[in-house]
């Protein structure tokens, strides 16, 4: 019993006997093959693979129920039943053409690939076509928020000047499409505001590392959507800003190039209309310019906290430890 082939030989005896024990019919694989190279040779037709007398000559285990047949067929119907003969090659191959192309094929939605791959986005944005529900308050939550087709233009119908990295992607765009197709695509074109989804999650981990420290990881903000707001230029995140169900404000970013087109005043103003009874607060840097943007929306500086984000921040890093607690009072 030391060479593989006799490893095998003992395996196949020891499942042989097992089978015998259990009632069970051992398949042969020899006579199996040796009956079907026996058959008649006939063009495909899912009926000519159904043998009457499979079941008498075939000793492997079905089930009782249904009809007899090769291992894995299924009888057709009786009106797709060839005629005497067999069907002619040329018939044969464009039956089972109709028979494919008959085949209701099954939605994304409802596919297997949708449960690999996620839900449905919609083409030109990062966010889900349809209606969803939160988890944690059981919200119906729209595609988007908003959709701002005016903050990327200086009331002229021209480009704003302040938008270096959207003068990059467009002239990206019309290099590659001569024929006008970009400026048409650019005129419709918007800043999408939306709820936080599975698809956003890598770019937004990686928008708050390069913002703030490495290692953020903001998956945990899918369990309250509602909570959060991610702002796309097509299906790129240019900014997130992130509430706790308890008004903590944890996260608010907005991509390099991007500064300008009131994304993160829109963002904050958002979290803040979205527990309108709570006092909301938040930590700021104290040399943190965004501190005046939260002053401007109704947030007061309260305490100084002195070494607040030293335990995040790397040892080598040259951005200030200290921190503002600031909040924004309902009563």
């Amino acid at each position: 019993m030391g060479s593989a082939a006799a490893r095998r030989l003992h395996r196949r005896l020891e499942l042989r006997r097992l089978r015998r024990t259990l009632g069970l019919r051992v398949f042969d694989i020899d006579s199996a093959v040796a009956h079907y190279m026996a058959r008649p040779q006939r063009p495909w037709w899912p009926a000519n693979d159904v043998d009457e007398n499979a079941a008498a000559d075939d000793d492997t285990d079905r089930p009782t129920q249904g009809p007899a047949g090769p291992p894995g067929m299924l009888a057709s119907p009786a009106a797709n039943s060839p005629p005497a003969g067999g069907w002619p090659l040329a018939a044969a191959v464009a039956a089972a053409q109709d028979l494919e192309e008959s085949t209701a094929a099954t939605p994304y939605a409802h596919s297997f690939a949708s449960r690999l791959m996620g839900r449905a986005v919609l083409r030109d944005s990062l966010t889900a076509s349809a209606v969803r529900v939160s988890p944690f308050h059981g919200r119906r939550l729209r595609p988007f928020i908003w959709r701002d087709f005016q903050s990327m233009d200086d009331g002229g119908g021209s480009l704003r000047v302040g938008l270096p990295m959207l003068h990059v992607l467009r002239a990206i765009r019309a290099r590659r499409s001569s024929d006008g197709a970009a400026a048409a695509a650019a005129d419709r074109e918007s800043i999408d505001y939306v709820h936080f989804q599975e698809c956003q999650v890598p770019q937004t981990n990686a928008l708050l590392s390069r913002t703030f420290w490495p290692g953020i990881d903001v998956s945990e903000a899918l369990q309250y959507p509602e909570f959060s707001v991610v702002a796309l230029y097509r299906r790129r995140v240019v900014g997130c800003a992130f509430l706790t169900p308890d008004a903590y404000v944890t996260y608010v970013a907005v991509a390099a190039g991007w500064e300008g087109a009131g994304i993160a005043k829109y963002m904050v103003y958002h979290l803040t209309r979205t527990l309108p009874t709570k006092d909301v607060t938040l930590h700021v840097s104290a040399t943190n310019p965004a501190m005046l943007l939260y002053q401007q929306l109704g947030f007061k500086p309260e305490t100084y906290v002195t070494g607040f984000y030293r335990d995040y921040l790397p040892k080598d890093s040259r951005a200030c430890p200290h921190a503002f607690f600031m909040r924004l009072r309902r009563w």
